[in-house]
């Protein structure tokens, strides 16, 4: 119990206790209060002491856990450590964990997911986020769990089902932010690229969950490839796919860019800055050019084929063939046809060459509309968005774009 004029957080008080006392006589928990509460003698009031638990400050900044493996092992440790709210940064140690506890959270995990840890992996990755990565997809989808690897529902509203698909590289986390902000609709995202036969995974996840009922579909560019794919295979296998909403997605023109532009380094950049966004969920500035350079180099293959996620990018570029559904197609056209760094890279070219990008852009921009249009018997509304192809579900495009995507939620009903 501390009595302190600021603010102390977990992190500071154990620092100064270890100076003086050895690690198993620090304590599990600290509260801190205005004053201590006194017997009628001026003597501590033992007896009015608060019980501990509840919510203890950390330090560290609360990140909601997400995934389904993260909300397991959030629930275990609120359940052990007995505390209210637990973010996936937060310490084990410094929310009151020790070797006691650490036996029932690895008894607990192994009761609750199948999934054996160690008393070493716990010690030495005492956060939900550094335990996570411990834990391989192949144990999952070994212990028949791939639908709760595999999707994640995004907010809290229990309407109908919205299920989103990310560009390469992400997963369910691509859509935290824009799930919050849909009405009425429940979000549920899909991580990416597990397992091999993930199209057929996703289908059967669907089928399952619908019930016979209409579903919808969204997806981000790449990610709205994955959608048709999946709209595809479930209206053959008698699911409706009432609508699909398309933000920024190129249906038909991944393979051309890529062959015709002959780079696939460019090419691959653009997928490395989309899958840094949706993983981290941070922005991707000019200073991380040199970075991205060198993963790009450590991911691809002899065969010069990309590796994102331990997964062949050759996958995502099979998921171009053009067919027709019968669902509507709402397109969500970015703000700005070109992202900043490739309009940088335009203003150093000469007059001449600016002309002929200009218009070979404007060209595919053109091409891909009309393939939308052709995808589908069904209706097709196009609409403009905010923000470039790479900003479009962050901020501060974001609220705009979701206030877009609500409105086509409402029409739907």
């Amino acid at each position: 119990y501390i009595v302190s004029d600021k603010n102390l957080t977990v992190p500071e008080l154990r620092e100064y206790l270890l100076k003086g006392l050895p690690e198993y006589m620090i304590p599990s928990y600290y509260i801190q209060l205005e004053k201590m509460p006194l017997t009628p003698n001026a003597k501590i009031d033992r007896k009015a002491l608060p019980e501990p638990g509840g919510s203890i400050n950390t330090g560290e900044e609360y990140v909601a856990p997400v995934t389904w493996i993260e909300k397991k092992l959030a629930g275990i440790w609120q359940e052990v450590l007995g505390v209210e709210k637990v973010g996936i940064n937060d310490n084990f140690f410094e929310l009151g964990g020790n070797s006691i506890k650490i036996m029932l959270i690895i008894s607990k995990i192994y009761e609750q997911t199948g999934v054996e840890s160690s008393l070493k992996q716990v010690f030495e990755n005492p956060t939900i986020q550094k335990l996570c990565e411990l834990f391989t997809w192949e144990e999952f989808i070994s212990l028949g769990k791939i639908e709760a690897i595999l999707l994640n529902k995004l907010n809290s509203k229990n309407g109908n089902k919205i299920f989103a698909f990310s560009p390469p590289g992400g997963d369910a986390k691509y859509y935290n932010e824009l799930a919050k902000d849909i009405d009425l609709f429940s979000f549920y995202g899909f991580s990416f690229l597990y397992p091999k036969d993930y199209i057929q995974a996703w289908t059967d996840i669907i089928i399952n969950l619908q019930d016979g009922e209409p579903c919808i579909l969204l997806g981000q560019s790449a990610g709205g490839n994955l959608a048709f794919e999946v709209a595809k295979e479930l209206i053959q296998s008698d699911q409706k796919v009432s609508d699909i909403i398309l933000l920024d997605t190129s249906i038909g023109m991944t393979m051309r860019i890529y062959n015709e532009r002959g780079g696939k380094e460019n090419f691959i950049k653009n997928i490395i800055k989309i899958a840094e966004r949706g993983l981290n969920q941070k922005n991707f500035n000019e200073n991380d050019e040199k970075e991205s350079q060198i993963d790009f180099e450590n991911r691809h293959d002899d065969n010069n084929d990309i590796n994102i996620n331990g997964e062949k990018y050759s996958d995502v570029k099979k998921v171009v063939d053009i067919g027709k559904i019968d669902s509507n197609i709402h397109f969500i056209k970015c703000e700005y046809d070109l992202n900043p760094d490739v309009q940088l890279m335009i203003n150093t070219k000469a007059d001449d060459e600016k002309i002929k990008f200009l218009a070979w852009h404007n060209e595919m921009m053109e091409e891909n509309i009309q393939l939308l249009k052709k995808c589908t018997t069904g209706l097709f509304k196009q609409y403009t968005g905010y923000g470039s192809h790479l900003d479009m579900v962050n901020p501060p495009y974001l609220e705009k774009n979701v206030a877009i995507i609500n409105e086509i939620l409402k029409n739907i009903g």
